[in-house]
């Protein structure tokens, strides 16, 4: 039987439809749609978007949901038995190499010790008279700088201060017990704002491909630049579109899935 992959590319070549027609439609760039026609996960950005993917582009070329659960539903098991086999137990003590022994090590002589002491205090004499000379020079130089009024001129725009950006995602894993996961795929370039139990996350524009994942007990708010721009899934669960193309929404997620319906202010 062929692979998922497989199917879903000689399904689009008999309909005639091209590649690049199917990443208009579904905003998912063209090289992920060849990866998930070659049945490349390792370019994927994880299989909860792999599966996502697939999805979109069977509604794209004709085919039903149902010719492909069985492949989704592979893939939601290969994630889990992904995600447990990451786990790897800690080397115990007997494992760890031993220490060597320092019979057999040799040693310098005193003598030597004493010449190579020495070296190092002349060495930080002489930097140490360097320094004194430098700053005092700098200081002379300063002094009569300040003499004279510098011409004035006009003030330069401070630069404006880039987003700080966490530590790239790490692969998509189920949420921790107690807590739930919220999932950020950018289709396209967007600016967003994350928040999670109370507390600032990011802010900022990433690009199309990256991906974003946070846990939370309580809450997880979103601002989306671009509503259409982002997919937001739930536990691994694909959430419909926060909004329309162009349009700023806020979205509010807890442990239950979608807490409040997006609106353009919280």
């Amino acid at each position: 039987m062929a692979s998922l992959g497989e199917r879903l590319r000689r399904t689009r070549l008999a309909k005639g439809i091209d590649l690049t027609a199917v990443a208009s439609e579904t905003k998912i760039s063209t090289r992920y749609l060849e990866a998930l026609e070659q049945d490349d996960w390792t370019t994927l950005p994880g299989k909860v978007f792999a599966r996502n993917f697939a999805r979109q582009y069977a509604r794209v070329v004709g085919m039903e949901e149902g010719e492909i659960e069985a492949d989704l539903k592979a893939l939601a098991e290969a994630e889990q038995d992904d995600a447990s086999g990451s786990l790897q137990p800690t080397r115990s003590g007997s494992d760890l190499p031993p220490i060597p022994s320092a019979v057999g090590l040799s040693f310098p002589e005193p003598r030597r010790w004493h010449v190579a002491a020495l070296w190092l205090l002349g060495t930080l004499v002489a930097c140490t008279t360097v320094y004194v000379v430098w700053t005092r020079y700098l200081s002379k130089e300063i002094a009569s700088l300040s003499v004279t009024k510098p011409s004035e001129a006009p003030p330069v725009a401070a630069p404006k201060p880039k987003a700080e950006e966490p530590p790239a995602a790490a692969p998509i894993a189920p949420a921790v017990e107690g807590k739930f996961r919220v999932d950020l795929l950018a289709k396209e370039r967007v600016w967003i704002q994350i928040r999670a139990d109370g507390r600032f996350v990011f802010a900022g524009e990433i690009e199309q491909g990256t991906t974003r994942a946070v846990e939370a007990s309580r809450e997880v708010r979103l601002r989306l630049g671009n509503a259409a721009a982002v997919d937001v899934s739930w536990n691994g669960k694909l959430l419909e579109p926060a909004g329309p193309r162009g349009q700023v929404r806020n979205l509010v997620l807890g442990p239950e899935g979608v807490a409040e319906p997006p609106r353009e202010q919280y």
